[in-house]
């Protein structure tokens, strides 16, 4: 039998309520590893401006902070980031060599977001967000959303995924 403590699939240490492996990707309760990621799209033009914007927000990492848990703090001094949204479909996650998973939106630097934590679609000129069963969730203002399901965002949304990211999504400014 199994060990339950380890991944079953590269051997990899894991939590009870953890639904994929941090290393391989497995999903725990299928038992399937993930796709291989499709090729970055090569110099893709911008989606008709749309940008998203990525904050540290200590508001939101001083309110998820377990009391004593000093392992994890937010990077300081760090700007916000405008990124281009470059196709209709952009994943939010962490960069994975073992797994070869390049998400369109690297959010590497904060430990509380999965390797596929979150992705957004554009659907008849709106974006959606989905949470894709991340560990610690994805909120839309302030609500923590189902897995795989679907909401449209405005641009007032504000969405949270990981310890202390803030996402937004906008249209772009001219410049």
């Amino acid at each position: 039998m199994s060990d339950p403590a380890v991944c079953s699939h590269c051997g990899s240490p894991r939590q009870a309520d953890e639904a994929f492996c941090e290393v391989c990707g497995l999903d725990f309760a299928t038992g399937n590893l993930p796709a291989a990621p499709p090729p970055p799209a090569a110099a893709a033009a911008p989606v008709e401006g749309w940008v998203v914007v990525v904050e540290v927000d200590e508001d939101f990492f001083r309110s998820n902070e377990s009391e004593g848990d000093t392992s994890l703090s937010p990077p300081a001094g760090q700007v916000a980031q405008e990124l281009p949204l470059r196709n209709d479909e952009a994943l939010i996650g962490r960069t994975s060599a073992s797994a070869n998973l390049h998400p369109d939106i690297d959010l590497s630097s904060d430990a509380g977001v999965s390797r596929r934590h979150a992705v957004l679609r554009l659907r008849n000129d709106a974006w959606t967000i989905a949470d894709l069963g991340s560990t610690n969730g994805t909120r839309l203002d302030g609500e923590l959303l189902p897995a795989n399901e679907e909401r449209v965002l405005t641009e007032a949304s504000v969405v949270h995924v990981g310890a202390w990211t803030k996402l937004t999504v906008r249209r772009a400014t001219s410049a």
